[in-house]
C-alpha cells in the first residue's frame, strides 16, 4: 500500500543515535544504582554494541562537525562531572540515575566560541613566533608547521570538503 511505502521512506530518514545517546540510554535502562527495571532476558536487549539497528528520532544538531561532536560526546560530561552537576545546569532527565540533559543549541554556540576563539588566536599567534626569530630557515619551517596546524584545525573544527580545505590553506 502507498501509505506503508510512505512510512518506511520516512523511517529510512531517521539516524543512528550518537554513541553518547546510545551509551546514556543503556546505562539508564541498567540503573547503576541497583534497582534496574529490566530484569531476566529483556536485560540483554541493550547489551550488544549495534547502535545502527536503533534510530533516533531527534534530528542531529544543525552543526555536525567533529569539534561539536566531540563537544557532545566528550566535553560535555567532563563539564557536568567538573562544574555542571555542583551549578545544578542542564535538565535533570531522572534524580535516581542523575542524568542530566543539556540543550543541543547551547552545546553548540560553546563549540562555535571555542572554535571563533581559537581561529582568532591562531593568525596573531603565528605572527608573535615568527617575530621571535631570526632565521628565515626556521622561520619558513614554522610557517609550514602553522599552515599544517590551520589545516587540522580546518579540519576538526569543521566540515569542510577536502578541496575547501585546500584552498583555505593554499591562501
Amino acid at each position: 500500500r502507498p501509505a506503508d511505502l510512505r512510512l518506511v521512506s520516512k523511517l529510512n530518514t531517521l539516524n543512528d543515535p550518537m554513541p553518547s545517546q546510545f551509551e546514556t540510554l543503556k546505562d539508564w535502562l541498567r540503573d547503576r544504582n541497583g534497582s534496574p527495571f529490566l530484569t531476566g532476558y529483556e536485560a540483554e536487549t541493550w547489551a550488544e554494541n549495534k547502535k545502527e539497528q536503533y534510530m533516533c528520532l531527534k534530528p542531529p544538531t544543525a552543526e555536525n562537525d567533529p569539534f561539536t561532536r566531540y563537544t557532545s560526546n566528550v566535553l560535555v560530561g567532563l563539564y557536568h562531572r567538573l562544574l555542571g552537576q555542583s551549578l545544578g545546569t542542564g535538565e535533570n532527565l531522572d534524580k535516581a540515575t542523575g542524568h542530566t540533559s543539556y540543550s543541543s543549541p547551547s552545546i553548540s554556540k560553546t563549540s562555535n566560541v571555542i572554535t571563533t576563539i581559537l581561529a582568532s588566536l591562531l593568525p596573531v599567534l603565528t605572527i608573535f613566533v615568527l617575530n621571535q626569530l631570526s632565521s628565515t630557515n626556521l622561520r619558513i619551517g614554522i610557517t609550514a608547521l602553522f599552515t599544517a596546524t590551520f589545516s587540522f584545525m580546518i579540519t576538526l573544527f569543521s566540515s569542510a570538503k577536502r578541496v575547501e580545505i585546500i584552498m583555505a590553506t593554499a591562501t
